[in-house]
């Protein structure tokens, strides 16, 4: 092997082993963590704390939000109990988009628990049950939003390319309303406290 075929060789690996790091960098930045409770299934939960309010006020924060956050306030709650500080309402998420060969198809949504448990002082939000159901599409519902891929979609149909990049999709649509439903109900709760010491 002459020195210039040498040369074209160590260019050519240098370039592929370029193009595989460049795909792994992607893939990984592609990955979303989908936060999971002990069972292994989605869950957002968080405890926070709030400063001198007492469970009653709090628990009337939380279901002032969810009447303003949900447009059918009351068809959302499913459980109310002042006392022991609990609202437990079920929703849904807003449709998915199913990228169709650039074509925009309804996706279907997840429905959702959403529970707001208040004590004196803080509080405890938990979104989960989080399960899609199909819209437009021809996939089966029944998944759970932690799963890498719903154990249900089988066959041609459900198991390929396609729906495998379609469910990181709705993966990461739904994640991305779960933060803003979140952080919406952090800014309530702590601005509902400001509002009640004047």
């Amino acid at each position: 092997m002459n020195k210039n075929d040498h040369l074209k060789k160590t260019i050519y690996l240098l370039f592929v082993f370029a193009t595989i790091t460049t795909n792994l960098i992607a893939q990984e930045k592609d990955s979303l963590i989908i936060p999971k409770s002990a069972d292994g299934l989605a869950e957002y939960s968080e405890i926070i704390p709030i400063d001198s309010v007492s469970n009653s006020d709090l628990y009337l924060f939380g279901l002032e939000w969810v009447s303003k956050k949900y447009k059918s306030g009351k068809s959302v709650i499913q459980t109310t109990d002042k006392e022991g500080g609990i609202i437990i309402g079920k929703a849904v998420t807003h449709t998915l988009v199913y990228n169709n060969m650039g074509i925009k198809k309804d996706g279907g949504y997840f429905s959702y628990t959403i529970s707001i448990y208040c004590k004196d002082n803080k509080y405890k939000y938990v979104i989960d049950n989080i399960t899609y159901n199909k819209g437009e599409m021809v996939l089966t519902p029944g998944a759970d939003l932690a799963e890498t891929f719903p154990h249900n979609w089988t066959g041609f149909i459900g198991n390929n390319k396609q729906t495998r990049r379609e469910w990181q999709s709705f993966q990461r649509q739904a994640d991305t309303e779960f933060q803003i439903i979140i952080e919406d109900l952090k800014k309530h709760m702590k601005n509902s406290k400001k509002k009640s010491e004047w």
